[in-house]
């Protein structure tokens, strides 16, 4: 019996596949067969309630991309009515999808074309929001120069 292990005599001198082959030949209910199927149930339900735990009670390290969790967020922190919300969600949805949280930093986005009627309760709550958010709007706008006017003033220096 040169070196393979099952063939090869137990030191109580019994052969082990003959041992195997006993074992396996008699189907008859083991002992124990219940209780380790419910202590992994048991296991894989406490670690599942362990994970579930950590998921929700410790603080997450990651940080994710959710753009209109910050736009929601910018709302309650301006506390703004649900009516008010609800426009800015329309406005945002429709000027800036990828990005609904810049109508709280660009008051252009305000700016409809074509405009909507002065005399509507949507245009005067845009404006009011407007107003809110920005202050007044000023009464000309300021034009920036040209390239063109740049470069003359840059050469005239």
């Amino acid at each position: 019996m040169s070196g393979i292990g099952l063939l090869a005599e137990a030191v109580t001198g019994q052969d082990r596949l003959e041992s195997l082959h006993h074992y396996f030949e008699n189907v008859h209910p083991r002992a124990g067969g219940n209780e380790f199927l419910s202590v992994v149930v048991l296991v894989v339900a406490v670690v599942a309630l362990v994970a579930w735990l950590s998921r929700w009670l410790l603080p997450q390290t990651t940080t994710k991309n959710r753009p209109w969790r910050l736009f929601f967020a910018l709302c309650r922190r301006h506390r703004l009515s649900w009516r008010q919300r609800w426009l800015l969600w329309q406005l945002a949805r429709t000027r800036s999808p990828q990005m609904p949280a810049r109508v709280f930093l660009d008051p252009e986005l305000f700016e409809l074309n074509p405009p909507p009627n002065p005399l509507t309760r949507k245009a005067i709550l845009l404006e009011e929001l407007r107003t809110r958010l920005f202050g007044q709007p000023p009464l000309v706008k300021k034009s920036f120069p040209s390239q063109k006017q740049q470069s003359e003033w840059a050469s005239e220096n």
